[in-house]
């Protein structure tokens, strides 16, 4: 009977490992406000698992924070934009690059434990920051991380299918990246589509 020493790693990332929309995603495009900090938390947990989740219980979260109308406590939006920033690949900023910055929080400050279930293993990070990182640099590697080039678009952080998507798949910004296909179409063709298209001149016929 052959061995094998292949194992299959899965990382579980927050409180809902199987949703379709990545949690390093969803990160990145969360709002400055208050309701979109406590939506983020209800659906993943909190970012940092040390010291926050010792002082500060869901119960304790649920009556004291939000009842005074505050934002999401183990939430931090600085984490966000330094996620923001690598996303966008923007240089070095005093002397610490963005990108450098999570690839410590995935290496050197990364926590966790194992779960072996029926041939495979998952990983289970103590913090949800240390997988975020580990995920957005699994897909920043593999060229999948991008930015919506539609101005407008709400949610500009997404993972593309193929090397060539430039919009999110978001309905106003597939229809903003056809009518910008259409108008680059025009400027190249349009003079010669109408010159084709013109109606030709009828002789005039005497009785």
């Amino acid at each position: 009977m052959a061995y094998s020493n292949k194992l299959t790693v899965r990382l579980r990332a927050g409180r809902t490992p199987n949703t379709k929309e990545p949690p390093h995603e969803a990160f990145a495009n969360m709002l400055d406000d208050r309701a979109a900090g406590w939506a983020f938390y209800d659906r993943w947990g909190s970012l940092m698992a040390e010291p926050m989740e010792e002082r500060l219980t869901p119960e304790k979260l649920e009556s004291s924070w939000r009842a005074q109308e505050l934002n999401c406590p183990v939430i931090d939006l600085e984490l966000r934009d330094a996620l923001r920033k690598a996303w966008r690949g923007e240089e070095a900023v005093k002397g610490e690059l963005p990108l450098s910055y999570i690839e410590d929080s995935a290496g050197r400050y990364m926590k966790f434990s194992w779960v072996f279930k029926a041939g495979n293993a998952e990983l289970v990070a103590e913090d949800l920051w240390s997988a975020i990182c580990v995920l957005f640099l699994r897909d920043r590697a593999a060229g999948k991380t991008a930015v919506c080039e539609n101005p407008d678009c709400p949610a500009p952080y997404f993972i593309r299918k193929r090397k060539t998507q430039k919009f999110c798949e978001a309905g106003p910004c597939v229809g903003y990246g056809a009518r910008q296909r259409a108008n680059k179409w025009w400027k190249a063709h349009g003079t010669e589509w109408r010159g084709k298209k013109s109606p030709r001149k009828k002789k005039s016929v005497r009785h």
